[in-house]
């Protein structure tokens, strides 16, 4: 069937307003709502190389957004540090 989706349809409640003003950011940042919910949902659920999606910037401009981004990223470093720590911890006592 052309133009058949690959993923399948997935239903999610959302203000409408909220499922508005995220198109119109979206268009904005030259993608589409979907392609952001996937994105979030990568990172989400700690995908491999998956990023955290970019945010318009706000009255600080993009700073605010790029410092957020460092910091989450330096937690998931620390996260990541300490799962790798624990497992060699563990496999130490056995």
């Amino acid at each position: 069937m052309p133009n058949a989706p690959r993923t399948p349809t997935q239903n999610i409640r959302v203000d409408e307003d909220l499922w508005r003003e995220a198109r119109e950011v979206a268009e904005a940042m030259g993608t589409d709502r979907s392609s952001a919910v996937r994105a979030f949902l990568r990172w989400y659920v700690r995908r491999p190389g998956a990023e955290l999606p970019e945010r318009p910037g706000g009255p600080g401009g993009d700073g605010e957004s790029a410092g957020a981004r460092r910091a989450l990223e330096e937690i998931d470093r620390a996260y990541q540090e300490f799962q790798r720590a624990t497992a060699v911890a563990k496999s130490r006592i056995k």
